[in-house]
């Protein structure tokens, strides 16, 4: 019996889905979370928008499965802690410059950030708590212990810092403007 060849792509789930999930991305990426609409990102994809519904149920799974499956986080498990009893200052600074550096340069997390600030979204929530709950552990484990009973102080500075961090990274994306007269563009001023 002589085997019957499929004319055109051959139709694969997997990638069609892989493929959906990168052009959310990418959108999300280029133009934000406003732009991320079914017949945009059907053409954005190249993949029939009958293949969204069929694959994810509905355009809000789709874009669930996107969040869901990014780890932006993932800054504070590459930190290394340091030696020595320096009442935790290397662990500090190693702490906030991660978390400035991979903001400044993922523009997705940018995005995601910007979209968790302006819409309520149950996959957004979650991941807000998620973050929370890793930077709980790293208070309480690491943190906590150097600054005792002034450890709740040092959180409020912590939270301070790591708003205004977001706030300079999001505007150098969205405005590409000076900041208290720094260049947030300029790589000297960033690292000061």
């Amino acid at each position: 019996m002589k085997k019957r060849v499929l004319k055109g792509p051959i139709r694969d789930k997997e990638k069609t889905m892989e493929k959906l999930l990168k052009a959310v991305g990418e959108i999300l990426t280029i133009h934000g979370f406003s732009a991320l609409k079914v017949n945009d990102l059907a053409k954005f994809s190249g993949v029939n928008k009958r293949l969204i519904y069929e694959y994810f149920g509905s355009m809000d799974n789709l874009v669930d499965s996107y969040i869901k499956q990014q780890d932006y986080w993932n800054v504070l498990k590459k930190i290394e802690i340091p030696k020595g009893d320096d009442n935790g200052e290397l662990l500090v600074k190693g702490i906030l410059k991660g978390q400035f550096d991979e903001m400044g340069s993922n523009k997705e997390l940018q995005k995601i950030m910007l979209w968790d600030l302006s819409e309520k979204r149950e996959v957004l929530k979650q991941q807000v708590d998620e973050r929370e709950a890793n930077g709980e552990q790293i208070f309480q484990n690491l943190l906590d212990p150097f600054f005792k009973e002034k450890s709740k102080f040092f959180r409020a500075i912590t939270a301070l810092i790591i708003s205004g961090s977001y706030y300079l990274n999001m505007s150098k994306e969205a405005n590409g403007t000076y900041f208290c007269g720094l260049d947030i563009n300029s790589e000297n001023d960033r690292k000061e």
